[in-house]
């Protein structure tokens, strides 16, 4: 999974002493983990019973210096709001929002922690985790790969959409 997210966001293969750093959870500096951004990554905004139990709490000690070209690009890339709008400052003055995400999804958190930080910033906000499913699975609606959750999800983002875009609830 490492390997397909790094060819989407990057656009290339990942390399083996990068995929390396990125399974052993070494690919974001010490530097980023303590800068303004890691308020936005909070575990807490994570309901416990989605946390995996065997995270392992790796040790945090790569240094900067010891970092590629490749993963101080990756983590430009992962701080820019145009990429991972959970990294925007400010969330205030957006419109409703309406965010699927997938138990198995590798972007689960990601989605939770963005709901978490748009409600406190006043947006309102509707967010579904949808248990048993992966990321693509609202895609699977007609045949041959028929998901019923794929169905629901999608019924229930056009129900979002007409109450959202016609004020009707």
């Amino acid at each position: 999974m490492v390997k397909f997210w790094w060819r989407y966001a990057m656009g290339t293969n990942i390399d083996a002493k990068t995929l390396k750093s990125a399974l052993a959870n070494q690919h974001i500096s010490t530097t980023l983990r303590q800068s303004k951004y890691s308020r936005h990554v909070r575990r807490d905004a994570v309901p416990k019973n989605l946390w995996s139990r065997d995270v392992k709490n790796f040790p945090l000690t790569t240094q900067v210096d010891s970092f590629s070209d490749e993963l101080i690009t990756f983590q430009k890339l992962i701080t820019n709001p145009t990429f991972s709008p959970l990294m925007a400052d400010n969330l205030k003055d957006l419109p409703k929002t309406y965010i699927v995400t997938a138990q198995y999804d590798i972007l689960r958190d990601d989605g939770i922690m963005y709901a978490k930080r748009l409600e406190e910033a006043g947006v309102s906000v509707r967010h579904k985790n949808y248990p048993g499913t992966v990321h693509g699975f609202m895609m699977f609606t007609k045949e041959p790969v028929t998901l019923n959750l794929g169905k629901r999800a999608l019924e229930e983002l056009v129900i979002f959409l007409k109450e959202a875009l016609c004020n009707k609830k």
